[in-house]
C-alpha cells in the first residue's frame, strides 16, 4: 500500500513543478513605447487636454497629442508634433521642425469653422508645417505662420516649388491650403503672388511690400484692427480673384488687380487706392487732410465716403474727379455709384453719364446736380435739392422738405 501511494505522489509533484516553471517563465507585460514624431521617439509627451509644454535647452522631441496646446520648444534643434487642436508653437533658437498636424472643427458664436495652428519658428533654419485644415471650410484662414516676434525684417516667398522665409534664418514653409502670413515689425517683403489658392497677409508694423496671387485674398497692411495699427508706408499689389485690402493708418498705396475687389482705408494720412479691371468697391473714411486718391479703375465701381469727421461743406464733382472741402482736397474718380455718409452738408455734381448717388446716411442736407443719363438719386433725412438734368431720372427722398427738378420717376415733398 505504501508503494502505491508513493507511486501516485511522484507524478503529482512533477506536475506541480512543471506548472511552477510554466508560470515563472511566462512573459511579463512591457511598458508602452513612447509616441514618435516623424520617426523619432518623444522626449516630452502631452495629453489630450489643453496644456502648456516647455522644452529644454537641448534637443527635444515633443508630442503634444490632443487639446489646444501652447508649446515652447526652447533651445536646440527641436522636433514638435502638435497633434489635433488649435495649437500655438514656438521653435526658439535652433534649426527646428514644427508640425501643427490636424485642426479641430469648432462652433463659435453660432457658426462652424476651423480652429487652426499658429507657428513661430524663431532664430534658425526651421521647417514650418501647419498641417491641412479639415475639409469643407472655405470661410476663414485657419493656419498661421507668424513672424511678429522676429527681431529683424523678413522676406517671405510663397508659391511654386519654393516656399521660403529669410530673416532670422532660412525657413522652409510647407504649403497647407488656406494660410495666414503675419509679418514682422520691420520693413518686410511678403510675396504670395505665385500662390494659386487663397492667402491672408497681415503686414503688422513697418513699411511693407505685399503681393498676392490669383486667389480670393485678404490683406491687412498694419494689423487686423484699428487698435493694432501703426502708421507707416506700405505698398500692396493684388492679382486676380476677389480680394479684400484694409489700410488703417499710414500713407499706403493699394493697387488692386483684376476681379471685383474691396478696399478699405481709414488712415488719416494720404492714401492711394487704385482699382483694376472689374467692379470694385472702395470704402474710405475721409479726414480733413489733403492727398487722398481713390481711383476705381475700369468697370462699374462703387465708392463709399464716410465724412463723419469733416465739419465743413463737401463738394463731390464727378466730371472733375475731385472731393473738396475747406480743409480737404482729394481725388475721387472713375466711379459709377456714390454712397455718402456723415459730413455737415454735401453738393454732388454729376457727369453726362448715369449717376447712382445714395445720401441716406449723410450728416446734413445734399444738393445733387446730374446731367445726361438715367440717374438714380437717393436723398438724405434733411431738406435736399435733387436735380436730375437730362434723361429719365429717378428720385427717392428720405425725409425733410425736398425739392425735385427734372425728375421723371418719384415725388418730392
Amino acid at each position: 500500500m505504501k508503494t502505491n501511494r508513493a507511486r501516485r505522489t511522484v507524478p503529482l509533484l512533477l506536475a506541480l513543478a512543471a506548472a511552477s516553471l510554466t508560470v515563472a517563465g511566462a512573459p511579463t507585460a512591457t511598458a508602452a513605447a513612447p509616441p514618435r514624431c516623424h520617426g523619432h521617439a518623444a522626449t516630452i509627451v502631452g495629453t489630450n487636454a489643453s496644456e502648456y509644454l516647455a522644452g529644454t535647452p537641448g534637443r527635444d522631441v515633443i508630442v503634444a497629442r490632443g487639446g489646444n496646446d501652447r508649446i515652447r520648444a526652447g533651445g536646440g534643434n527641436d522636433l514638435v508634433c502638435a497633434g489635433k487642436g488649435a495649437d500655438l508653437l514656438w521653435g526658439g533658437p535652433g534649426n527646428d521642425r514644427l508640425y501643427g498636424q490636424g485642426d479641430r472643427v469648432f462652433a463659435d458664436q453660432g457658426g462652424p469653422g476651423i480652429a487652426g495652428d499658429t507657428l513661430r519658428g524663431g532664430p534658425g533654419d526651421d521647417v514650418l508645417d501647419a498641417g491641412f485644415y479639415a475639409k469643407g471650410d472655405t470661410g476663414n484662414f485657419p493656419n498661421t505662420i507668424a513672424y511678429d516676434e522676429a527681431r529683424t525684417k523678413v522676406e517671405v516667398l510663397l508659391g511654386g516649388d519654393t516656399w521660403v522665409a529669410t530673416g532670422e534664418g532660412r525657413d522652409r514653409i510647407v504649403p497647407t491650403g488656406r494660410l495666414t502670413l503675419v509679418g514682422s515689425a520691420f520693413a518686410d517683403r511678403l510675396d504670395a503672388s505665385r500662390v494659386q489658392g487663397d492667402v491672408k497677409v497681415v503686414g503688422a508694423a513697418g513699411s511693407d511690400r505685399i503681393r498676392t496671387g490669383a486667389g480670393d485674398d485678404e490683406v491687412f497692411t498694419e494689423g487686423e484692427s484699428v487698435d493694432h495699427a501703426v502708421g507707416d508706408t506700405d505698398q500692396v499689389w493684388t492679382n486676380d480673384g476677389s480680394d479684400t485690402v484694409s489700410s488703417y493708418t499710414g500713407s499706403d498705396t493699394l493697387l488692386l488687380g483684376d476681379g471685383p475687389d474691396f478696399a478699405l482705408t481709414a488712415s488719416g494720412d494720404p492714401v492711394t487706392v487704385q482699382g483694376g479691371n472689374g467692379g470694385d468697391q472702395i470704402n474710405a473714411i475721409v479726414h480733413q487732410v489733403d492727398g487722398l486718391v481713390l481711383d476705381g479703375g475700369t468697370g462699374n465701381n462703387t465708392v463709399v465716403l464716410d465724412a463723419t469727421d469733416v465739419d465743413h461743406q463737401l463738394t463731390l464733382d464727378r466730371r472733375q474727379g475731385t472731393l473738396t472741402a475747406e480743409t480737404l482736397e482729394a481725388v475721387v474718380r472713375r466711379f459709377t455709384s456714390y454712397d455718402l455718409t456723415g459730413g455737415s452738408a454735401w453738393t454732388y455734381r454729376g457727369a453726362d453719364l448715369p449717376d447712382l448717388v445714395v445720401a441716406l446716411s449723410a450728416g446734413g442736407p445734399i444738393q445733387m446736380f446730374t446731367l445726361g443719363g438715367n440717374d438714380e438719386l437717393w436723398g438724405s433725412a434733411f431738406d435736399d435739392l435733387l436735380d436730375g438734368g437730362a434723361g429719365t431720372d429717378e428720385a427717392h427722398p428720405a425725409g425733410g422738405t425736398d425739392t425735385c427738378v427734372s425728375i421723371e420717376v418719384g415725388v418730392c415733398d
